[in-house]
């Protein structure tokens, strides 16, 4: 949870103050080549660590509520700094090698996968701007969290349903 604190202010921090500075200043790619493309590394690699870190702290919540002994020794002692590790190459694969968002304050400061987004020329190749890992990321974070919470949910549901139950028989036993 602390990790997944500490991603989240880094991207707020990337997101906010940094997209307002590059707003006011007028940056485009061409401005600060170097600063940007790093930036943009960043920004990909925060993502994916609260991403990841996110459906990590569904399986825990998943694992505390349901007891199973195998997934709550997932989550205990040592096992923690293994997930942390996991995350943390994870996120320093999508730094390193997929392609970074490029930010362009001419299209009202938003980062953008291809920095020719409104440029038509000949020969436009729009795959090598593709970032399929950070695709990949994304669709496994829209599915796995609301299929994550609703099991909670309906687990959640189902207990106070049944505990209801044994109480109401209890005290009409008595």
């Amino acid at each position: 949870m602390l990790a997944l604190g500490c991603a989240d202010l880094v991207c707020l921090l990337l997101n906010c103050f940094l997209n307002g500075f590059f707003l006011l200043q007028g940056y485009v790619f061409c401005s600060s080549p170097y600063f940007l493309y790093s930036t943009g590394c960043l920004l990909d690699a925060v993502w994916a660590a609260e991403a990841s870190l996110s459906i990590l702290l569904a399986v825990n919540r998943c694992a505390d509520f349901w007891k199973f002994k195998f997934f709550k020794a997932l989550f205990e002692g040592f096992a923690v700094n293994i997930w942390l590790g996991v995350v943390a190459l994870y996120s320093f694969y999508f730094f390193m090698f997929p392609s970074p968002p490029l930010f362009s304050s001419i299209h009202s400061g938003l980062w953008f996968s291809d920095p020719y987004d409104d440029i038509d020329y000949e020969g436009r190749d729009h795959e090598l701007y593709s970032n399929w890992a950070l695709l990949a990321n994304n669709v496994t974070l829209v599915i796995a969290l609301p299929v994550l919470y609703s099991a909670l949910v309906l687990s959640i549901k189902f207990s106070q349903t049944t505990s209801a139950k044994k109480k109401h028989h209890m005290q009409v036993t008595v």
